[in-house]
Order: C-alpha cells, then sequence, then structure tokens
C-alpha cells in the first residue's frame, strides 16, 4: 500500500489560498466601518487577553500607532506578518524545486516557534 505523499503542487495551492485569505482579511479590516465585536466582553462583560486586537491591527495598517488599544496588538501582528512572509518564502522555494520534505520541516519548525511565542505572550 503506498503512503499519501504530498504534492508541491498541492501543497502550493494552499500556500497561496492562505495567503489569498491573509490579504482578504486584511481588505476587510482595513475597509470595513465597523469592527467585530468581542462575544466574552459584549455578553459578560469579561476583557479577554486579545481584546481590540482587530481594531489595533486597522489602526496599524493606518499607521496609527497611538490608537492601539491592546499592549499585545503589536506582538500578534509581527507574528502574523512572520507567517505571511514565509508563505512567500514557500512559494519561492517551491518554484526552485527544493525538496518538498525541507519546505514541510521548514513550516513545521516555523509553526511551533510561532505557538510557543504565541503561548509566552498568553500566559
Amino acid at each position: 500500500m503506498k503512503s499519501k505523499i504530498i504534492r508541491s503542487n498541492d501543497y502550493l495551492i494552499i500556500t497561496i489560498a492562505l495567503i489569498l485569505l491573509f490579504i482578504l482579511g486584511l481588505i476587510y479590516v482595513v475597509t470595513s466601518e465597523n469592527t467585530l465585536t468581542c462575544y466574552y466582553k459584549e455578553n459578560f462583560n469579561i476583557s479577554c487577553k486579545t481584546c481590540g486586537i482587530t481594531r489595533d491591527f486597522k489602526s496599524i495598517i493606518q499607521l496609527k500607532f497611538n490608537e492601539l488599544l491592546n499592549p499585545l496588538s503589536t506582538i500578534y501582528f509581527g507574528m502574523l506578518n512572520l507567517f505571511f512572509m514565509t508563505r512567500l518564502i514557500i512559494i519561492i522555494l517551491i518554484s526552485r524545486k527544493i525538496n518538498i520534505k525541507k519546505i514541510i520541516y521548514f513550516d513545521i519548525v516555523l509553526g511551533i516557534i510561532l505557538l510557543l511565542t504565541n503561548f509566552i505572550f498568553h500566559c
């Protein structure tokens, strides 16, 4: 029985889809008049550690750093940008026919680093 192997084209399609999703999300945040409301803040009057992140992303994109509500916003925005940049690097690596296993290992290691960073700053 043959094991499933991820082909470069499949990985490229997934990567491009993630980049498009990222870009669409940024477009929505920048162009929307209303920002999303926090479920916990609205229903339980509890501020979570990510309260204000969406509004802060909009402020960061518009270079209005004095309007930030959450001190962790710049860290989360930086992590999101790092994730986006690695997607671009992966497209370049795939186009140069780099071994797909190396690309997947790189992606996994970076994902673990981002998760650990999120855990460290969120606690």
